[in-house]
């Protein structure tokens, strides 16, 4: 042979379920042979087995069988002829139809070896091809041609030595065998034009038509529509067959017989699911679609491999077809038979996204209303979180594609852009006033999210416990951060006032004495410390003085060990102490330019918590009036210029929803 054999197959990997694949290739090999030959021709194969360690007994039989040796497979093709001894002594041969003349190292990664003797006329003279094949270095071995008195072509192929770890991973019946042959070969089946292929157990007693087993326990149902592109005739054969593991809905497009090029069809038809249930008699199967027509015929390569067709055409050429038209084509095809199937889902399919973005994700809206045909390719039956990113994806492309058109529209008029945009004007304003709204939209779906999840953030937890304030705090801005450090739609002060949106400084769950721009020396540390902007214009630089500082305290839910006497079980006298030790520090901003917190300086203070007995004690003792709700209390401390508001998590997320209510019915979110 025309290479190192042993080199050869250190490059090929035969994983053990794949232990047929060896006999699949020279059944392949057969049906080729008698193609050549251009006759009906025959394949018999035989199972070899060892019948003096007939142990095992299969499931469906109860029959003992003895473990598989080997297979011998026999046709009436053409024959190892010269041409074709010469293809087989080549590695990667070109003589091979449809494949690169590998298939014949398969042999030796599952089995000790092979065995051929071929009978065959050539030249006016019949003889017989007898050699091995092995591994070693030439892989043939014992090669020699002899004159027969035998007037009749016969190959016969043996494989022999079937190594255990593949045979033992190998389906040991006929029938499981005959079944693994036809799903393998479907394309040859389907066709109409495989030889007849038999199987025989001699042990089992068994004999297999594969072509009977196809059509009576694989093939549902064919059929063939015509279609034309450009004046040129197709035929499109449909097949239903019976589900197989591993397979996929097909379209083959083929040439002389033969299919040329298989593309699966998953992502090319939306709302194609793996199996598709006929209706009436409830199997469960797949499609596979066959393209033929005298002009792919005209235009396959000789080895039947690809299509002389071309992806595009830079001229336009009435009668020339590039390969993506003829795809379209059959796949427009494709989706007029399989519209029974198709339909329903596609229905089902658009009344489920429509129902969740009503209910659960309105700022899609837009996506729906403009852009519905770009959903057809989003998968059935995917969960909530997977279709959220599905139309998350869409909407992002379609947002871009909103900016790039306004881009245009307030780009200088160079080129009449502007002139062929203006009749689209109108369309386009629609659109990206929709746009606008569902970004809003989206706004405000965050925030009933965020209410939804620090209600049951509140709850008591499995270990009967509450959680820690900690896990409140982070919901309405993240610890042991500044507001150089997190964007500003990260922050969720909002649930506590919507005007601490705006303020110059922020600081969650640090020292006051580690703060960069404010030099203070005492180690206390309020929840959060905020800064506020001020709400005015000037002609002069803003000086570095601040209208008003908000202190936000947490405490953890349902503690119970507040104490009037204790400063630090106390809230109301630590966060008076927060004020006092705030007005008495020095401090520079991110300038180090001095900040000067005067006597003027307007403190808020919150305290959100439980409102226990004791803390209702604590507030009432400090002279805070009860809220008109009984859920908090709050006192204007004259002396610190402080307000100072104690609010239960009840409150606080009550006062919250009521605020957005008029916005959470705009968008018939749930209650």
């Amino acid at each position: 042979m025309d290479c190192d054999v042993r080199g050869r197959l250190r490059k090929f990997n035969l994983r053990l379920k794949h232990g047929l694949y060896p006999l699949i290739e020279t059944i392949i090999n057969s049906i080729d042979a008698i193609e050549e030959r251009g006759t009906e021709g025959r394949i018999d194969v035989h199972v070899q087995r060892d019948k003096l360690q007939a142990t095992m007994k299969d499931d469906e039989s109860h029959v003992a069988l003895g473990p598989i040796t080997g297979f011998v497979i026999q046709d009436d093709g053409c024959g190892f002829t010269d041409r074709n001894y010469e293809s087989f002594q080549t590695s990667d041969s070109t003589i091979k139809k449809g494949g690169k003349g590998v298939g014949r190292f398969l042999w030796l990664l599952a089995f000790e070896g092979a065995e051929v003797e071929s009978i065959y006329e050539e030249g006016g003279a019949w003889k017989k091809r007898i050699f091995e094949f092995r591994y070693t270095k030439d892989g043939v071995e014992g090669h020699r041609i002899e004159p027969t008195d035998e007037r009749r072509r016969r190959t016969e192929v043996r494989l022999i030595g079937f190594k255990p770890e593949y045979r033992d991973a190998t389906p040991k019946t006929i029938k499981t065998i005959s079944r693994h042959i036809v799903e393998h070969c479907m394309e040859l089946f389907v066709l109409d034009n495989c030889p007849q292929i038999f199987l025989h157990d001699a042990e089992e007693k068994s004999d297999y038509d594969l072509e009977r087993m196809f059509k009576n326990e694989v093939l549902i149902s064919k059929s063939s529509t015509a279609f034309k592109i450009k004046g040129k005739m197709f035929r499109l054969t449909h097949i239903m067959t019976a589900c197989i593991p591993d397979a996929d809905h097909r379209l083959c497009f083929c040439a002389r017989g033969r299919a040329v090029v298989v593309e699966t069809l998953k992502s090319k038809i939306p709302n194609l699911q793996r199996g598709l249930t006929i209706e009436g008699n409830g199997k469960t199967a797949f499609y596979s679609g066959r393209v033929s027509g005298d002009y792919l015929d005209d235009r396959v390569n000789s080895e039947r491999t690809k299509f002389d067709l071309f992806d595009e055409l830079e001229l336009d050429i009435t009668d020339e077809l590039t390969f993506p038209e003829i795809r379209e084509a059959s796949l427009g095809a494709v989706r007029k038979e399989l519209a029974p199937f198709l339909d329903p889902i596609q229905k089902e399919k658009e009344d489920r996204i429509r129902t969740y973005v009503q209910t659960q994700a309105p700022q899609y809206r837009p996506l729906l209303k403009h852009r519905g045909k770009e959903l057809d390719d989003i998968p059935p039956n995917i969960g909530d979180a997977e279709l959220d990113l599905e139309l998350y994806r869409r909407n992002q492309r379609y947002d871009s594609e909103l900016r790039e058109v306004a881009s245009k529209l307030l780009s200088p008029d160079k080129d009449g852009a502007y002139e062929g945009l203006k009749k689209h004007f109108g369309q386009f304003i629609e659109e990206w006033n929709d746009q606008s709204i569902s970004k809003l939209a989206q706004y405000v779906i965050h925030r009933k999210i965020t209410l939804s999840f620090l209600h049951r953030r509140l709850q008591i937890r499995d270990d009967k416990k509450y959680p820690l304030e900690e896990s409140v705090h982070k919901i309405v801005f993240p610890l042991r951060t500044t507001s150089d450090d997190v964007p500003t739609e990260e922050m969720n002060l909002w649930i506590i006032d919507e005007r601490l949106a705006y303020h110059y400084f922020l600081a969650s769950d640090k020292y006051l004495d580690s703060l960069d721009k404010f030099n203070y020396t005492d180690h206390d540390r309020p929840d959060i410390l905020i800064f506020n902007r001020p709400f005015a214009f000037a002609d002069t630089p803003p000086t570095a003085t601040f209208p008003s500082i908000v202190i936000v305290e947490f405490k953890r839910p349902m503690r119970g060990d507040y104490n009037a006497d204790d400063p630090d079980k106390n809230p109301v006298s630590q966060v008076y102490r927060y004020v006092r030790e705030i007005r008495s520090g020095t401090a520079v901003d991110n300038h180090g330019r001095p900040i000067t917190v005067y006597d003027t300086t307007r403190f808020y203070a919150y305290v959100i918590c439980d409102l226990t007995l004791a803390l209702r004690t604590i507030a009432e003792d400090a002279g805070m009036i009860p809220s008109p709700d009984s859920q908090g209390y709050f006192f204007f401390n004259r002396n610190l210029n402080t307000y100072l508001e104690v609010m239960s998590f009840n409150k606080l997320v009550d006062d919250a929803k009521k605020r957005n209510a008029a916005f959470f019915d705009k968008l018939n979110l749930p209650k």
